[in-house]
């Protein structure tokens, strides 16, 4: 049985660690600075507690899950432990090879999941240092719960985490327009939030059946209708415009992270 340490217990590393706890061959410990979310994680997914460091030693893999600004000092915390070890790395913006160097390990994994993995409905996207048979059986355990995708380069994992990574936060954000919209139209209506979300998951499972979205909004609207009006003013707003420089936005922001690190050492 393979020992996982989850160094760092946040939303996406939690996603994570749910995903590995359905494969039993994984043996999982949580640590955290404050154990306050380690000891909440290690009850939920029955892993176990760590509250001492040292008590780390010896693990076949080191899940990195800590903020990405913090990883410096991270490193001269927990550098002794993973030298030569298997590193899985969720950090933004750090490429494998500064977590290499700042982990002195030649083996690293880097992964960038989100958080719908909780509903086994995730996607993540990894690239690695090297080929691995335990980076394969680790993103196999991955697919329990997500669709993965290698990516050739650190460059294209950062770039396309602004879809995949970011994503759901688009989406939450698209419901809550659509919910104060809907409160706009009548202020009484109970349990918006609901019916919002109810409009999204029966959308999107329309799209199993058929994964042309132009034929799926065609079959929404019709010509001179209510619906073709909506369609053509939204397409009319430059909201895809938007998206366009949010993701750019997005990217800006991946380097300077990536930069401010790089002068790190």
């Amino acid at each position: 049985m393979k020992k996982i340490a989850f160094l760092g217990c946040g939303n996406m590393a939690s996603a994570v660690a749910y995903a590995a706890s359905l494969d039993k061959e994984y043996k999982l410990y949580m640590y955290t600075p404050s154990n306050t979310k380690a000891i909440k994680l290690a009850d939920k997914l029955n892993g176990t507690h760590v509250k001492n460091i040292d008590e780390l030693e010896n693990m076949d893999i080191y899940v990195l899950g800590f903020k990405p600004q913090t990883i410096v000092d991270a490193s001269k915390q927990f550098k002794h432990l993973t030298k030569n070890k298997m590193i899985v790395s969720m950090l933004a913006a750090i490429n494998t090879k500064k977590i290499s160097e700042l982990f002195d390990s030649q083996d690293v994994l880097r992964i960038m999941p989100n958080t719908p993995m909780f509903k086994n409905k995730g996607v993540v996207l990894y690239t690695q240092n090297k080929d691995s048979g335990d980076h394969d059986k680790f993103m196999s355990a991955i697919e329990n719960s997500a669709l993965i995708y290698k990516c050739d380069t650190d460059e294209k994992l950062d770039k396309l985490t602004t879809i995949f990574g970011c994503g759901p936060a688009y989406i939450y954000y698209l419901q809550q327009v659509l919910e104060n919209t809907l409160l706009k139209l009548d202020p009484q209506f109970e349990n918006s939030g609901k019916f919002i979300t109810r409009l999204f998951e029966g959308s999107t499972m329309m799209t199993q059946d058929e994964n042309d979205l132009q034929s799926l909004i065609d079959k929404v609207t019709s010509k001179g209708g209510v619906t073709i009006e909506a369609i053509n003013r939204l397409k009319g707003s430059a909201i895809q415009e938007g998206f366009y420089q949010a993701i750019d936005k997005a990217l800006v922001r991946t380097s300077q992270i990536a930069d401010k690190m790089d002068k790190l050492s």
